[in-house]
């Protein structure tokens, strides 16, 4: 397919989505256009690990739909520190700043997930 057939193709498949994520609510239809074509969609099972805590940020994730834990790690075990639903991200701070992820976050036992 040609680059401005992807795009278009993208852009349908998943501007509705990308336009109720809170980081983006005032970014330019180019910049949205140039986004769509960057997305990979990714589905994660019940419990699955999506990225642990102190591993190297290489991505950030856009939850589509289903529901993800974010974790810290202390010395008991594994505490919640929140739940985020579809239009929710997490590893943000980490992939901007290119750090280590600051904490777990694992797909909620109760299902599935897709993240972009």
């Amino acid at each position: 397919l040609s680059y401005n057939l992807q795009v278009k193709m993208s852009t349908h498949l998943s501007l509705g989505f990308i336009g109720k994520v809170l980081l983006f609510k005032n970014c330019s239809a180019n910049f949205m256009d140039s986004l769509s074509v960057l997305l990979r969609e990714e589905t994660f099972s019940p419990e699955e690990y999506v990225f642990r805590c102190n591993e190297m940020s290489r991505e950030m994730y856009f939850v589509v739909s289903g529901y993800v834990e974010s974790l810290n790690e202390t010395e008991d075990g594994e505490v919640l520190e929140s739940l985020m639903r579809p239009g929710d991200s997490c590893g943000d701070l980490s992939f901007f700043f290119g750090i280590r992820y600051i904490n777990t976050v694992r797909v909620q036992a109760a299902g599935s997930a897709i993240l972009f």
